[in-house]
């Protein structure tokens, strides 16, 4: 006699080769026993409808194969069942309490939001967040009051936008790029942004250069 034993979508298998006859119960909720340290039988707690004790002599995997000893079966069982935050193999969520170095994700992650809006972090009304809507990426924040930040990444242009927020900076870095600007490129544009809006100067008088209610003024001395 011998027993298939392993653990496939979230699920604990164990099928009696002689009679085909399979127990199954969710990993999670799996309880594998033994008596001693060094105990080579084997009970199992939360597996519909099986009671008996197995021995390790008569414990295969999923092919049939045998578990090459001991130490090899009881790391499979704890790192399979009894665990309640990490996905067990086949398993499709993100556990609550994040990744680890060691356990990156992996693949493509599908996100599918109750709305438009899917937000990521949420901590006493300070929201991060990330949302998919027509191919644009955007992230906000502080939504309790009301200001809308977000860069618009899209397929022929990135755009900044900002709502209720007076203090928005713009475009803001915390090292000088300037010796990498290009003439005819980035400066151009910065410069035709900055000339927009500055109106020109008075020809006569002293003047000081001021923003208003976000409008470039000249304003007299």
């Amino acid at each position: 006699m011998a027993y298939k034993i392993y653990v496939k979508s979230n699920y604990f298998y164990i099928v009696d080769t002689d009679t085909e006859t399979i127990y199954e119960g969710l990993a999670k909720d799996v309880r594998v026993r033994k008596q001693f340290v060094e105990s080579e039988d084997f009970y199992f707690d939360n597996v519909n409808g099986f009671t008996s004790m197995v021995n390790i002599e008569d414990i295969q995997d999923e092919q049939g194969n045998t578990y090459a000893d001991l130490a090899t079966f009881v790391a499979f069982y704890e790192a399979n069942t009894g665990n309640f935050n990490t996905p067990q193999e086949g398993g499709d969520f993100i556990p609550l309490a994040g990744t680890t170095i060691e356990k990156p994700i992996t693949g493509n992650l599908n996100f599918d939001f109750d709305s438009d809006t899917g937000s990521i972090y949420d901590s006493e009304n300070l929201t991060f967040g990330l949302k998919f809507l027509d191919n644009v990426i955007m992230f906000y924040n502080d939504k309790a009051n009301n200001i809308l930040n977000y860069l618009s990444v899209q397929n022929n242009s990135i755009f900044i936008h900002s709502e209720g927020n007076p203090d928005f900076y713009g475009i803001k870095c915390d090292v000088d790029f300037s010796q990498n600007q290009i003439e005819d490129k980035l400066i151009v544009a910065q410069r035709s942004y900055v000339d927009a809006k500055i109106p020109d100067a008075p020809t006569t008088g002293a003047f000081i250069l001021k923003c208003i209610d976000g409008v470039y003024q000249w304003v007299s001395e």
